[in-house]
């Protein structure tokens, strides 16, 4: 599914996610958690699908998913500079 997303254009806006709302599969509670993300589904991506696809998906496409100024965010106040 990842490579066929990839291969119809959305390489620059997949993002992947994993499930943890719950007690039992967060990794603190003996779960996978996001580790498993990274640490089983990241390696089996990059051998199917190459570094640079998995380098966007895994870093570039949060980077700027996450970053983004949503609707309705207030501006933010002007930063007072520390008193010396």
């Amino acid at each position: 599914a990842v490579r066929a997303l990839a291969d119809a254009g959305f390489g620059d806006r997949l993002l992947l996610g994993a499930d943890t709302t719950t007690a039992a599969a967060r990794s603190v509670n003996g779960g996978p958690g996001m580790p498993y993300l990274l640490r089983r589904v990241r390696p089996r991506l990059a051998l199917a699908l190459g570094a640079e696809l998995v380098e966007r998906v895994f870093t570039q496409n949060p980077a700027r998913a996450l970053a983004v100024e949503w609707r309705g965010t207030p501006p933010r106040p002007p930063r007072v500079p520390d008193a010396a």
